[in-house]
């Protein structure tokens, strides 16, 4: 039996009104299937940008070590060049105190543990340490004119830079492994969307929902990410900045060092492995006047006056046989007209980076002037010391209160065996506990205001404890190791006695 048409009609109808819920659903399913994949797509894309930035900024933490180190030697430089405008003593303190800061803070926190974890990064750090506190007491107590103390430094942090940069470098890597390690946990919530994804077939609802929380996960990470690369991209960039000054400087401080080396008084030269001469810079005539092809192709004691016997030219020969640097040698040349030039030689080994002896390099300086200035103070020292031997008037030579030196006439006054007996005590051990106040003022005075003190009368007190009264002057004497008194004081016990007589005659 065939069905009528308006019945099939209607069945069609009916069918179409059931199938529309579904088809709907599948709409509905595909449209969300098409804002999935363009958010993964977005996703994606924005987490290969992040990740970009944040490899680049990865060394950022690694660089502060590098640069603190550039700066550190280009004080160096600069306060070795005496270029006092730009970089004291203090700098050089304060330069190498920032840099032993950094090594020492290397470990702290979060990131300097994060730091330390990475390969090679712990060993250069220790070594970094070692050699700053090797050379700490050279840096503090380092002149512009101590050539060797400075290449001695120098030499310590040969190839520190270059390490720093290879860790730098070695830092880029390993934190690009932990990007690529970001990359794939971000794979894995790629992974959770499709699963998301998988999960709206069972229900849209419940679909929804975790696409929602994960989503909501994504972006908190992702702002959270966005954020830390734009502060490491500030950071980075202001690193740069520094750094291509901290690169400025150093240059600078080479051409500077060029330029003084250009036009200084004193010449450089060099021996080969053999200790000969092999090189001297163009300033080694003028300022000896001799020819620089009577050196050449020499050794130190075939240009020199040695004598076999002179303990000093052993010393320097066996220093430059164990290839140890010296300082300040001094050579007695001869003119072509027969005058005598005196020079100083100060000179370092060098080595090859497989430890080979290459020879010498170092400075020389014409100090005839010196040596005759020198021979000239040591006569008139003797002069001076004999008149103060024969002096009969007791002399001492006070530093912080503390005797320096005494005179045969101080020893004998004050009943001392020796001047040993003397020095090393307090000035005050000798005057009379009356005196004490005004004695320290009238130093005080002298000390402070150079004001010379006059004759004054006082009273003082022997190793034998006998009392007697002297006249007493002072005045300030220039030492090397600080300022220091010349007192002269006279026994007046006799004019004493003198003129209680003339008081007691009628």
């Amino acid at each position: 039996m065939t069905r009528p048409e308006g019945k099939r009609d209607g069945s069609k109808r009916l069918l179409r009104w059931q199938a529309l819920p579904y088809a709907v659903l599948a709409a509905g399913i595909v449209v969300l299937a098409i804002v999935l994949y363009l958010i993964v797509v977005g996703l994606e894309r924005d987490t290969q940008r992040i990740q970009a930035e944040y490899r680049d900024n990865a060394p950022w933490f690694a660089s502060q070590f590098e640069r603190e180190m550039i700066a550190f030697v280009v004080a160096l430089d600069s306060y070795r060049l005496q270029d006092y405008r730009s970089v004291t003593k203090d700098d050089l303190i304060e330069r190498f105190d920032v840099f032993w800061s950094r090594l020492d803070s290397a470990d702290k926190g979060a990131v300097g543990a994060t730091y330390m974890s990475f390969e090679g990064v712990r060993p250069l750090i220790e070594e970094a340490r070692r050699v700053m506190r090797d050379i700490e007491p050279m840096v503090t107590m380092l002149e512009p004119e101590d050539d060797v103390a400075y290449r001695s430094i120098k030499e310590s942090l040969r190839g520190l830079p270059a390490d720093f940069h290879k860790v730098s470098l070695l830092a880029l890597h390993q934190q690009n492994r932990e990007v690529a390690g970001m990359h794939r946990r971000m794979e894995e919530a790629h992974a959770k969307l499709l699963v998301i994804f998988a999960g709206v077939l069972a229900g849209s609802t419940i679909l929804i929902g975790l696409i929602l929380l994960e989503m909501r996960q994504i972006n908190t990470l992702r702002a959270s990410l966005e954020r830390r690369v734009e502060e490491r991209t500030r950071d980075l960039r202001q690193e740069i900045a520094e750094r291509q000054q901290a690169t400025e400087a150093l240059r600078d401080s080479e051409q500077r060092f060029r330029d003084f080396a250009s036009s200084a008084s004193d010449w450089f030269w060099e021996l080969g492995p053999d200790l000969r001469f092999s090189y001297l810079s163009g300033r080694f005539e003028p300022a000896t006047g001799i020819s620089p092809d009577r050196m050449l192709g020499k050794a130190h004691d075939e240009v020199g006056q040695p004598d076999p016997r002179d303990e000093i030219w052993i010393k320097h020969l066996e220093d430059m046989e164990a290839h140890r640097p010296f300082r300040d040698f001094r050579l007695v040349q001869f003119r072509l007209n027969g005058e005598t030039v005196y020079v100083s030689l100060s000179g370092t080994p060098r080595f090859d980076e497989t430890g080979a002896f290459l020879g010498y390099r170092g400075t020389g300086a014409n100090i005839t002037e010196r040596v005759g200035a020198e021979k000239a103070l040591r006569r008139s020292e003797e002069r001076y010391r004999r008149l103060v031997d024969l002096s009969p008037d007791g002399i001492l030579i006070h530093l912080q209160d503390r005797i320096a030196f005494a005179n045969p006439a101080a020893v004998r006054l004050l009943g001392a065996k020796s001047a040993d007996d003397l020095i090393g005590r307090s000035l005050f051990d000798f005057v009379d506990p009356r005196f004490h106040k005004i004695a320290k003022l009238r130093i005080k005075e002298v000390l402070d205001k150079g004001r010379e003190q006059p004759q004054m009368e006082q009273v003082f007190v022997g190793l034998d404890g006998r009392s007697f009264p002297v006249h007493c002057s002072a005045t300030r004497l220039p030492r090397e190791e600080g300022r220091a008194v010349l007192t002269v004081f006279r026994d007046i016990t006799q004019v004493k006695q003198i003129e209680a007589q003339s008081r007691q005659s009628p």
